[in-house]
């Protein structure tokens, strides 16, 4: 399976605030210069039953921009940052920081999730899907997904998935398959 993934654009917050499971909203102009960047990496024939989105609207509604009614998925939301969410990044207490810091992989956020729970659910939805059969599929999703998900499809350690970078409308192209030792990085664009 050739699979899609793809980053929302930037939202109204760029990256002053913590946010992840938050609802977060992206500015209209910002969506329609994300559509004209995504549009001609991907492929044309891909059918709408084969598009999924993260249910929050800086994904959701990329996706439905560029033509499609996505399957919405909780599974591919990105982290949940807990006590943290919506609180500027200045003002986060440096002690709580540096201990996520320390062990980020299996340590949550208060309140929140760790990146080894964030990769277990993005695995699973990318299992469901392959058992599917389907060729291609496309899924507009965050920044944490793509790097956990990728990490598991290229078996890298999930502690190195932050050297993947992801741009704002950034796409992804993995070949995932049923023997993992097959799974390849095909393209990354929009880092």
């Amino acid at each position: 399976m050739i699979l899609y993934l793809i980053r929302h654009p930037r939202t109204i917050y760029g990256q002053t605030l913590c946010y992840g499971a938050s609802d977060v909203p992206v500015d209209p102009q910002v969506l329609a210069d994300a559509v004209a960047q995504v549009r001609p990496l991907l492929p044309t024939d891909i059918p709408n039953e084969n598009w999924y989105a993260s249910p929050l609207s800086r994904a959701a509604n990329l996706a439905r921009a560029l033509g499609a009614a996505p399957q919405l998925d909780a599974r591919m939301q990105e982290l949940n940052f807990g006590d943290w969410e919506l609180v500027p990044w200045n003002d986060l207490p440096l002690a709580d920081l540096a201990r996520w810091g320390e062990d980020f992989v299996n340590s949550p956020t208060p309140g929140g999730e760790s990146f080894s729970q964030l990769q277990e659910r993005t695995v699973a939805f990318a299992t469901d899907l392959l058992a599917t059969g389907v060729e291609q599929a496309v899924v507009v999703t965050h920044s944490g997904p793509i790097r956990t998900l990728t990490a598991w499809a290229l078996g890298l350690p999930l502690a190195n998935a932050f050297r993947l970078e992801v741009g704002f409308a950034g796409v992804l192209k993995l070949s995932l398959n049923p023997d993992p030792a097959l799974n390849r990085l095909l393209s990354l664009s929009g880092h």
